[in-house]
């Protein structure tokens, strides 16, 4: 399984690494030129509710058409996700015990789920996913604080490099559900 693992890595590059960084510009840009929608965090937090939705309808209805133990994974960690989003009491816990519990479980299923890893469009796009959050993070946590302007900008940048990992989200869910069922690589749930 780890050899897997590494062959399946072996195949990223370094663009997946950009889709953060260009958010990120096109704020500073955003912030010179004027366009205050593009800094507005009320724009950004609708923006991630509705996009983190579609995720979650996404997974759902993927599921019940075409069954499959990805998108069981993949709706757990999203409704989570999107249940963040509203800002419910208590999510702020759980979406770190989905974050340790999502990988942990990807792992355990490996070779029932691992199919869709093999995919370089989709690993490609979900890799992007996943630092392009982890880059939002950072940047909500002030690790960047020591660069000029990032006092005023921060918010913004977050919620922005934010909403750029959940349009990325449902590019990568939209790969892996096409792939899925156009290769009828859906493996049913035993009763």
């Amino acid at each position: 399984m780890i050899k897997r693992l590494k062959q399946i890595l072996s195949s990223l590059n370094g663009w997946h690494f950009l889709p953060g960084p260009v958010t990120v510009l096109l704020i500073v840009f955003a912030d010179a030129v004027g366009w205050d929608f593009l800094l507005s965090k009320s724009f950004h937090e609708y923006l991630a509710l509705l996009l983190t939705g579609i995720a979650v309808l996404l997974c759902i209805a993927h599921y019940k058409i075409h069954g499959g133990y990805l998108f069981i994974i993949l709706t757990f960690f999203t409704v989570n996700l999107f249940c963040r989003e509203i800002h419910f009491s208590g999510t702020d816990i759980t979406i770190y015990l989905a974050l340790f519990i999502t990988p942990v479980w990807a792992w355990l299923w490996l070779d029932r789920i691992g199919e869709v890893f093999e995919d370089k469009p989709f690993l490609s796009i979900f890799t992007a996913t996943l630092f392009t959050y982890f880059l939002s993070q950072l940047i909500a946590r002030r690790v960047f604080r020591g660069i000029p302007g990032e006092d005023i900008l921060h918010v913004p940048l977050e919620e922005a490099v934010e909403t750029t990992a959940h349009i990325l989200l449902i590019i990568s869910y939209s790969i892996a559900s096409w792939k899925l069922s156009t290769n009828g690589a859906n493996k049913e749930i035993e009763n």
